[in-house]
């Protein structure tokens, strides 16, 4: 089952911290954000052993965190669904 990381907010991430682990510990992965803009992303160590040769990922947050230096954005909910839409576009496994 393909699904987007959850996006909260560096407040929540603080305040939840041991929900959050458990959540990862099952399968569950987070976007960590502070002013919209994406500061990291927890993920469980099986799939940082699975994606660990992924530079597309890599270089597609490089692209975004260049894309947004200096930025406001105006409208967060809509920000984060159009990424979300790029992400599982870009990220999710192809079937023929």
């Amino acid at each position: 089952m393909q699904y987007s990381p959850k996006i909260i907010g560096l407040k929540q991430f603080r305040e939840d911290i041991q929900k959050i682990a458990e959540s990862v510990a099952i399968g569950n992965e987070y976007v960590v954000v502070k002013r919209s803009q994406p500061m990291f992303k927890i993920v469980g160590p099986d799939v940082v052993s699975q994606k660990s040769s992924s530079r597309g990922q890599v270089e597609a947050w490089k692209k975004l965190a260049g894309i947004l230096k200096g930025k406001k954005i105006e409208d967060p909910v809509k920000w984060q669904k159009k990424i979300r839409k790029e992400w599982d576009r870009d990220f999710s496994p192809r079937t023929k």
